[in-house]
């Protein structure tokens, strides 16, 4: 039996909206109900793999029951905008699938799905399967209909057959609308009968078994009830009358143009991609990309490469595309091609790339371990553009930069994939690829140009690469040692706190469990649940610092919470990733992911060290420089409101700032109305608090919870310090209308971070995207100074000649390791080049210190 599967469009849409909270692209496109309709759809036609499809949608205007009745659906709020700027993607979706709709002036969704029922079942071997959540639709069920009722989240279906329909309502399928007639419909604003809720109406259907008879037997309804039918009979008639699906909505009707068929895999692809649907496009199938059959020259020896190189201008980029396995120290390239439009595609050595290539500027997508592996043979690597940076300069925000998924953005084509090591292709698909490098690398820099982004390219982003590839192939040593004895010394610690744990909890548990961890805190020891989740009460660490208060088990959680992290992360970890030939931690560096323009790095995570605690300064002692050297770390000091000061121009903080004042006293001073000697700890921690807090964008409450003090009460503090700042408050309320008006806000160099989610309907995202608005220029400005720094730091390295190395960026600090004649020089070097490389009307103050191990600086 062939079948037909028919799908409410608007009622599918609305449970995809409401099904999770706001979701939206990197560029502030809202994409929840996209996003699960897609999900829906796609798992719809993969897994039942209908022989017809159809999806019904309500129509603008109103509609034959509006004529019955003015207040029919008239309490339904007005679409939300987010949604409403979705619709547009809706039908682009539907249209990709390829699906059939219909859509019928005057005429509901469902009068237009009863029909397409109506009719189907008109035809032989044909069963009809309606895809709704729409509890009115229930009436179509019968021998070949059933009705699935797909959950937003998961996608899992609830089938109602017959049997399940009597089940659930206690009804036939077909005595539905005469439920409804007497119950109501708070969704459609169908009164029913006042005073007769859904039990009473399915009893009085189930016995009679319809509206005209039970209003034909009345005199059997006993006493109160039978006076309330009786005053409702004319509401009871009209509201089984707007519950009452048409079957017989005015329409063509032909299955087979309902045949369902492959969806249009390009528009399909293209729509996902541009909504970043990450997860889905990976199911999709591959786009045909072409690979020419013709054999790739590969330049076997320096005169083969002059003579290709004769042929491109001298001045034009050369696109590289390459293969092998990324990792610092020394990644491994199997195969390199190489190409111009007017030299054509070629393959090279990966040696002889950056001798033979030496004069040349090289472009690659994502080029770091390209250099990297250059670096690792001890060359010198040539002048490269990246196109990876490029493409995340013009949008941060993205979580990823594959070459595939921005050529086919681009350009809606497909580049090939890259075969297995030993392929026989493999120069044909590299040189396809660098085609695609260079198609692509022209787009970006005309885009970077465009968005007067070209600047904080070509002076930060481009020449950091060739100095992360460096610092990764140097890596950092660690003492094995040190962490093997505070790793036994966490252990001891952890199993004393489990039994004092155990003894404040009465009884062992799995510490590491939520579960059972509520359990103990809300249910035995009757601690107040403040904050629930989707599988429970929340034990997250704001909520065990409350709790804390209390009683004394939750603040032995987080001490065991925090040590378990050291050891695993850390102690436990770190060894266990020492390269074995060099004896050195080599950690991977990202310059394409913090949408601020912050560095991040994994392998390991050398940046979530803790700082300000003992125990994390016990795992910095761990790291040591090359024997015999010393580390020399260098710091920038509160460099980011030194750098609100500057963008904001604030007279009291630059002034502050230029006397060498502590500026958390000098705050605290204003706040509190006192002078600086009558200052106490704590009005100076409330200041930093404050100082921060409004650096980013953290509102009252969020202040009250760090500093532990009254709401009101910090909502004072920051009036104050608006009252004596009035110039910050005024750069804030300019930067994020700009940003609301531009679509981003700017460093002070002119990175860009967009925030389309400024103008967003949604409360909670366009107050996400204010707080970022906040703190975006201050934070990025600081990540521009810092890899200015970084820059030309390696640059004086070299061309002094020094043996020091630069070994880590973290946070706002830079980490070298020198030789004991080198310490003065590198000293005094990064003092100087910190200093001076981003100018601002305040001094810009770095604290240089040197040490055996990174604990000491």
């Amino acid at each position: 039996m062939k079948r037909f599967f028919v799908v409410d469009g608007h009622s599918q849409l609305f449970r995809a909206y409401h099904a999770v909270g706001y979701l939206s692209t990197s560029k502030g496109i809202p994409t929840q109900a996209v996003l699960i309709l897609s999900t829906m759809l796609w798992k719809l036609i993969r897994e039942e793999q209908p022989d017809y499809l159809a999806i019904a949608w309500d129509p603008p205007g109103p509609t034959f029951r509006d004529a019955l009745s003015a207040e029919y659906k008239a309490t339904r709020a007005a679409m939300p905008d987010d949604l409403a700027r979705q619709l547009p993607y809706v039908r682009r979706l539907v249209e990709a699938l390829r699906i059939p709709g219909v859509e019928v002036p005057g005429f509901e969704a469902d009068d237009a799905l009863a029909t397409l029922v109506a009719r189907a079942l008109a035809l032989p071997e044909v069963e009809v399967v309606v895809v709704s959540g729409d509890k009115d639709l229930l009436q179509l069920v019968g021998p070949r209909v059933r009705v699935v009722s797909v959950s937003g989240r998961t996608g899992e279906p609830l089938l109602y057959d017959e049997a399940k329909v009597r089940e659930r309502w206690g009804v036939e399928p077909g005595q539905i609308a005469d439920v409804l007639a007497l119950m109501g419909d708070t969704i459609d604003n169908i009164q029913g009968v006042r005073g007769v809720g859904e039990k009473t109406a399915v009893k009085l259907i189930a016995q009679f078994g319809s509206v005209d008879r039970l209003y034909e037997n009345l005199t059997l309804v006993p006493g109160k009830l039978r006076e309330t039918l009786a005053a409702g009979r004319k509401d009871a008639l009209l509201s089984r009358e707007l519950a009452t699906l048409n079957r017989e909505v005015p329409f063509a009707f032909d299955l087979e143009a309902f045949r369902r068929v492959e969806p249009d895999w390009a528009r399909l692809r293209a729509l996902w991609m541009e909504l970043e649907f990450n997860r889905l496009l990976r199911d999709l199938p591959p786009p045909v990309a072409t690979v020419s059959d013709e054999a790739v020259p590969a330049l076997a020896d320096r005169a083969a490469v002059e003579a290709w190189l004769a042929r491109a201008p001298a001045q034009a980029p050369l696109a590289l595309d390459w293969a092998g396995q990324a990792g610092p120290p020394e990644p491994r390239v199997d195969g390199l091609a190489v190409f111009h439009p007017d030299a054509g595609p070629a393959q090279l050595a990966p040696a002889e790339t950056p001798g033979a290539l030496a004069a040349r500027t090289l472009v690659a997508h994502d080029a770091k371990p390209l250099v990297e592996s250059w670096l690792a043979r001890g060359a010198a690597p040539p002048a490269i553009h990246d196109s990876a940076v490029a493409a995340y300069l013009l949008n941060p925000a993205r979580s990823s930069y594959r070459l595939e998924e921005l050529y086919a953005e681009a350009f809606g084509e497909g580049l090939p994939p890259m075969p297995a090591r030993e392929a026989a292709e493999l120069g044909r698909v590299l040189a396809a690829r660098a085609r695609g490098v260079h198609r692509y690398w022209e787009h970006a820099a005309a885009e970077l140009r465009t968005r007067e982004l070209w600047t904080v390219y070509e002076e930060i982003e481009r020449p950091l690469v060739p100095v992360l590839a460096r610092m990764e192939r140097h890596g950092i040593r660690v003492d094995p040692a040190r962490l093997e004895a505070f790793a036994k010394e966490l252990e001891r610690d952890l199993d004393n706190l489990t039994r004092e744990i155990y003894r404040l909890a009465g009884e062992e548990f799995a510490i590491a469990s939520p579960k059972q961890l509520a359990h103990i805190l809300f249910e035995k020891l009757g601690l107040p649940a403040l904050r629930r989740t989707k599988t429970g009460f929340s034990t997250d660490a704001d909520v065990l610092t409350e709790l804390a208060l209390r009683h004394e088990l939750p603040a032995k959680i987080l001490e065991h919470r925090s040590l378990a992290k050291l050891k695993g992360t850390y102690a436990d970890t770190l060894p266990g990733l020492m390269n074995p030939r060099t004896g050195r931690l080599h950690t991977t560096f990202n310059q394409l992911v913090a949408a601020t323009g912050r560095l991040s790095s994994q392998d390991p995570n050398l940046m979530n060290i803790p700082t300000r605690t003992e125990l994390g300064r016990r795992i910095r002692a761990a790291f040591i420089p090359e024997e015999g050297w010393r580390f020399v770390a260098a710091d920038y000091s509160q460099i980011e409101l030194r750098i609100l000061a500057h963008l904001s121009g604030e007279p009291a903080i630059i002034e502050s700032f230029r006397r060498g004042e502590d500026i958390h006293t000098r705050t605290a001073t204003e706040v509190f109305k006192v002078t600086p000697a009558e200052v106490t700890p704590l009005q100076r921690t409330i200041a930093k608090s404050a100082n921060f807090a409004i650096l980013y964008g953290v509102s009252a409450f969020g202040l009250s919870q760090s500093t532990r003090i009254d709401q009101k009460e910090a909502q004072r503090y920051i009036n104050a310090y608006f009252a004596a700042h009035p110039r910050v408050r005024a750069f804030i309320d300019r930067t994020v209308a700009e940003g609301r008006e531009r679509g981003y806000v700017t460093t002070l160099l002119g990175r860009r971070r967009y925030l389309p989610d400024l103008t967003s309907g949604n409360p909670v995202a366009r107050n996400a995207a204010e707080r970022m608005a906040m703190n975006a220029p201050v934070q990025g400005t600081a990540s521009d100074m810092i890899k200015i720094a970084m820059v030309r730091m390696q640059a004086a390295l070299q061309a002094r000649g020094l043996d020091a190395r630069m070994l880590l960026q973290v946070h706002d600090e830079l980490l070298f390791e020198a030789p004991p004649g080198e310490v003065a020089a590198v000293e005094a070097l990064a003092r100087e080049i910190m200093e001076a490389a981003l100018p601002l009307q305040v001094p810009v103050v770095v604290d240089v210190k040197t040490g055996k191990d990174w604990a000491e600086v």
